[in-house]
């Protein structure tokens, strides 16, 4: 089943390996002499290099193809035959057009070098930006038919594959063969006539780049090169103030149209009128702008330092502002003027048509402006580098950069990105929030460290109180930091209110433990009854030393130097010992034994005697000797004392052992014998 699969893709595979442009490459080791014309039924891979001959022969041999292929046509059946003369005139048609391109395919000339030499006017210097303006407008038309050529170059490539690989599988006596040969013939023609404008085109683009270069070269000379003793300054004050003047009516006259709309239907002639007059205005608004600039460049060139540098930027910019709302509309007025031309042509309506192709030349001329203001601009920062050259100047001037950079390529930072109620939440929101919070909690630690380190050096203030104020400043910091950061993107607390009650169900069930930590965390902190340094024996039987309060948990070092973390809410709702609470005294029993018959009072002495040689017994209670139960082996006692362990920092679980080895010694130096456990054994015989 799939043999014939194979054997046509393995078919197709090497034609278009042998193809030329893809499908039909020219051969090169094959440069024999090839006679006769293509026959559409049984093309070879190297049809083409039939015509890639001199233009004497080509004309030669094209007619023979376009007879040979006639006589073919008249073979088939009738339906056949009227699909195969539409191709063969098409093919006819093409060639001729092939024809005409080859012999127009001329290099050239090389542009002339033209000398700079003398002095520009100010009038001269505008006139080459106009010049500037309008090549570089041609250029960006000339690429683009380059771009959509290159498309079109690639839709018939690929339509050419597609009528190759059904052209292969069939057998050289179908009919539908020899269509399917006419059909590549006629797309081959379009193709190599595409590729023949697309060189054109690209050459022309290539002179036009080096004529734009050679007026930027003159522009940079004649920028240097201004007689500015010339300008006419009232002139051009005269050209600002009719600019203005016809912008305002322009204003009235698209104000006076609207207000005639509002009393008829809906008319598409009188609102095209609109859409005209709206353009026109734009337009107008635009020249004013140009004649603003020019006459700012003439003052800068007249009287070069007089004006402040800044002020000069501020007009820039309140131009540029004014300017940037025609280029912001521009593309939708583009489309629309597009869209109403369309439209009219397919009315026919000529008043319609007229009106329509008045917003088209609108548009076309608000483009050209637009670009000639950019030239103006971009001569005022020029003109300006070269006569403001203090540091201050070359400040502000990098100043104005960083804000136009930030103007033209942060845009997209102040995009919504979502809402939050009716706030829109754009990147550079985001970034402040984030800013902000941060901000706050650099604060918020140095003011807790601040806190920690004045109240160290207070002897009168408790430790435990000074770090609790230094957290709830801390907490207080972070919490104003992420209220300001919030209000800061524009979210109304009400909408955050609502919100926050919205999802409180959720909140509640799946943060319920960081909610409940956080604020027993709190509790913990103004109630004192946890502090840092004090000892603390959970139920759980862990034994340390507080380290830190923290939001959701509590840091403890045991006295095996562990550090554990036990959530805050632990503090709350469970037990737990706190050995250093109000006093650090405290009293422990130690335990021991001695032989029954041992002097009970001897006993007593030695034991209080020992017990008062430990550093840690509080000398202001007297320990005491207590005989708890008469044992198996010997008299259980044990010794009662009051201790405190913070005297010579000792761990608390040292306490015992430390008692317990100083009573040995003492008895063993009194030769006081700690009884052993004693077993009779007896045996019988049985």
């Amino acid at each position: 089943m799939f043999k014939p699969f194979f054997i046509s893709f393995f078919l197709l595979l090497s034609w278009s390996l042998h193809a030329d442009n893809n499908m039909f490459a020219k051969q090169e080791s094959q440069e024999t002499e090839i006679g006769t014309p293509p026959d559409p039924s049984k093309l070879k891979p190297n049809w083409w290099s039939y015509f890639q001959v001199d233009p004497e022969r080509l004309s030669v041999r094209i007619q023979k193809t376009v007879d040979l292929l006639n006589n073919l046509s008249q073979e088939l059946s009738e339906d056949q035959r009227r699909v195969g003369m539409a191709l063969v005139a098409q093919i006819t048609t093409n060639f001729q057009n092939y024809q005409e391109l080859l012999k127009a395919q001329k290099e050239l000339p090389p542009i002339e070098q033209k000398n700079f030499e003398g002095t520009y006017t100010f009038e001269q210097f505008l006139s080459l930006g106009k010049a500037i303006t309008d090549e570089n407008r041609k250029l960006s038309s000339l690429k683009l038919k380059v771009k959509l050529d290159q498309s079109n170059m690639r839709s018939d490539s690929s339509h050419l594959d597609t009528i190759t690989a059904d052209y292969l599988p069939l057998s050289s006596s179908n009919p539908q063969k020899f269509i399917k040969g006419l059909e590549i013939i006629a797309t081959k023609l379009t193709l190599e006539l595409d590729t023949l404008k697309l060189k054109n085109q690209s050459a022309q683009v290539t002179r036009k780049e080096e004529e734009i270069a050679k007026l930027d070269e003159e522009v940079a000379y004649a920028r240097n090169n201004i007689d500015n003793t010339g300008i006419q300054f009232s002139r051009l004050e005269q050209q600002v103030a009719q600019a203005e003047l016809r912008y305002y009516r322009s204003q009235e006259d698209l104000l006076k149209a609207q207000i005639a709309q509002i009393d008829r239907q809906f008319d598409s002639l009188h609102s095209q009128s609109i859409f005209n007059f709206l353009l026109a205005r734009s337009l107008r608004k635009v020249e004013w702008v140009q004649y603003r600039i020019e006459y700012l460049l003439a003052q800068i060139l007249a009287r070069p330092g007089r004006e402040d540098v800044k002020k000069i930027y501020k007009v820039i910019a309140s131009l540029k502002e004014e300017q940037a709302i025609t280029e912001k509309e521009l593309p939708d007025w583009r489309k629309g003027a597009d869209f109403s031309h369309k439209k009219a042509l397919a009315s026919g309506d000529q008043k319609e048509i007229q009106l329509s192709q008045q917003a088209l030349s609108q548009v076309y001329s608000i483009e050209s402006a637009l670009a000639f203001n950019d030239f103006l601009f971009i001569q005022t920062d020029a003109f300006i580098r070269a006569h403001y050259r203090t540091l201050k100047d070359r400040l502000i001037e990098f100043r104005e950069m960083v804000k136009r950079g930030y103007k033209k390529y942060g845009q997209w930072g102040n995009k919504s990105l979502f809402k939050l109620g009716e706030a829109p939440i754009t990147f550079f929101g985001l970034l402040k929030l984030v800013f902000i919070i941060f901000v706050a909690y650099i604060l918020a630690k140095f003011t807790r460290k601040l806190v920690e380190y004045w109240g160290g050096k207070q002897k009168k203030i408790r430790k435990a109180g000074v770090y609790t104020l230094s957290r709830l400043i801390y907490y207080v910091i972070i919490f104003w930091g992420v209220i300001a950061g919030i209000s800061s993107v524009g979210v109304d607390f009400t909408t955050f209110a609502v919100i926050a009650g919205a999802l409180s169900v959720g909140i509640g069930f799946g943060l319920q433990s960081i909610v409940n930590n956080f604020v027993a965390g709190i509790i913990v902190l103004f109630e004192k009854r946890l502090r840092v340094k004090d000892i603390i024996q959970l139920e759980t039987g862990e034994l340390g030393s507080v380290m830190e309060i923290n939001v959701r948990t509590t840091l403890i070092k045991t006295f095996d130097n562990l550090e554990v973390l036990v959530p805050n809410s632990e503090f709350v709702s469970k037990k737990f010992v706190n050995w250093t609470l109000s006093d650090k005294t405290r009293r422990v029993s130690v335990p021991f034994s001695v032989a029954y018959g041992t002097d009970k009072e001897l006993v007593k002495e030695v034991v209080i005697s020992a017990a008062k040689e430990v550093p840690t017994t509080c000398q202001d209670k007297e320990p005491q000797v207590w005989l708890r139960r008469l044992g198996d082996n010997g008299l259980e006692l044990e010794l009662i004392v009051w201790v405190n362990e913070y005297v010579q920092g000792v761990v608390p679980m040292a306490t015992i052992p430390r008692y317990m080895w100083e009573l040995e010694t003492a008895l063993q130096n009194h030769h006081i014998k700690i009884p052993y456990p004693v077993r009779d054994v007896q045996l019988t015989q049985v």
